[in-house]
């Protein structure tokens, strides 16, 4: 045998396999000798013939009894069937050592509750360490297991088994994620999604997520129920016009690990839906601020509406011109303060027009609502310049000046005194 010119590593495999080296007659183990006693043993080597050679090798040694610790299992992991257990042992230390170079560990029959070696590699003990560990392949999954480690010491013999740990294996690897997602609008404006079925055995089924903003995230449409697993389909019928809608679809098998999301697409159904019309619009000029602030009511607003748009234009000019829109921006709520023209304000004196109209993502237009409202005169127009007075032969006097520059203007108001004494009336 090749250990026989290797020393070293036939002591290493003498202790490792303790029954293989005593098959071999490399290993002798004395159940019988007297404890706490000096014994002497003799090996006398003999030839093939089974006849002594007269080579001889005596040795003594102490038997004093050595204590092997009990392990202590400290938890266990799993990634399916891949199991992972961590476990402590003292370490050696002092005069007298333990001599425990590896684990055991071991199963128990759910049945006959006997003890079933886990695995046939080498758990070597390392004396530098308390926590020990061995990953292994388990021969089953989705039960509970119950495991036990024995030290072994150089002669073979074990120490005392553990306590039983008690772990609850179950398959916790979530299927591949679901692929070949698709989605289409049908005639009747929905979104019909299909996807490929899961090669996955253990799938039981699906669940759907949506989304209107992906930053927003994902939420799933049946809460926590599942599609079935043959029915790799799925019908959306709460959409609404003009919105974009963001799918995409997991797998669940039957411990209830769910896949990673897939492929998302997108599905967008076309707005026919003509918005509700806003009611009931005023306008009021607020002197303190010069600001006309509209105000309207809005019974319904429905899923595809966007935003109220506000027109304006002055109706008391010969030719009124195009209405202009007010809000450039949004707007869903139902009051607005409008600061006039590029925000310069209003004309005293002039007339201006509103209309008010409801927008569809989609840009379809409600029906027309429309006020008009008269800005008030709040500042006195600027005085006529130029007034002469002309004496016409006695008669009467000829008074005339030149028009005011303010546009609002209506009529003049003339006043005299005979007397630089008297007041003007």
């Amino acid at each position: 045998m090749a250990f026989r010119t290797k020393p070293i590593e036939s002591a290493i495999a003498t202790a490792i396999y303790p029954e293989a080296a005593l098959a071999m007659g490399r290993l002798f183990i004395d159940e019988t000798a007297p404890a706490n006693r000096e014994i002497t043993y003799r090996i006398e080597f003999v030839n093939n013939s089974n006849r002594p050679t007269g080579q001889t090798i005596t040795r003594s040694a102490f038997n004093r009894p050595v204590d092997i610790a009990t392990p202590v299992i400290t938890n266990a992991e799993n990634h399916g069937r891949r199991v992972t257990l961590r476990w402590e042992f003292p370490r050696s230390v002092g005069e007298q050592p333990d001599y425990v170079i590896q684990f055991l560990l071991f199963r128990l029959d759910e049945r006959t509750n006997e003890p079933i070696l886990v695995t046939d590699d080498v758990v070597i003990r390392n004396n530098a360490v308390v926590e020990h560990s061995i990953s292994f392949e388990s021969p089953v999954i989705n039960t509970l297991e119950r495991y036990v480690i024995t030290a072994v010491n150089f002669a073979g013999l074990q120490g005392p088994p553990s306590e039983v740990f008690e772990y609850n294996l179950i398959d916790n690897i979530p299927p591949r994620p679901v692929a070949g997602l698709n989605a289409q609008v049908s005639q009747e404006y929905w979104v019909n999604l299909g996807w490929n079925v899961s090669q996955d055995t253990d799938v039981i089924g699906y669940r759907v997520y949506r989304s209107t903003d992906m930053a927003e995230g994902f939420e799933p449409l049946l809460g926590e129920a599942i599609l079935q697993r043959t029915e790799p389909n799925y019908q959306d019928t709460t959409v609404t016009g003009g919105v974009a809608y963001f799918y995409y679809v997991t797998a669940v098998d039957a411990m209830g690990n769910e896949s990673i999301q897939g492929d998302i697409v997108m599905a967008q159904v076309e707005d026919w839906v003509i918005p509700p019309t806003p009611a009931n619009l005023s306008a009021v000029f607020n002197p303190e601020n010069g600001e006309v602030e509209l105000s309207w009511e809005m019974e319904e607003f429905t899923p595809n509406f966007e935003s109220f748009i506000i027109m304006r234009r002055r109706e008391d000019t010969p030719t009124p011109g195009a209405y202009a829109r007010v809000n450039m921006d949004h707007l869903r709520e139902t009051s607005y303060s409008d600061r006039g023209e590029a925000g310069t304000g209003f004309v005293e004196g002039a007339l201006y027009a509103y209309v008010l109209y409801s927008s569809s993502r989609a840009k379809n237009y409600s029906d027309t609502i429309a006020v008009r409202i008269e800005i008030p005169l709040l500042t006195p127009p600027e005085p006529p310049r130029g007034l002469t007075a002309i004496n016409d032969n006695g008669h009467r006097v000829n008074v005339s000046w030149n028009a005011s520059p303010s546009i609002s203007t209506e009529h003049y108001m003339l006043y005299r005194k005979t007397s630089v004494e008297e007041s003007f009336s």
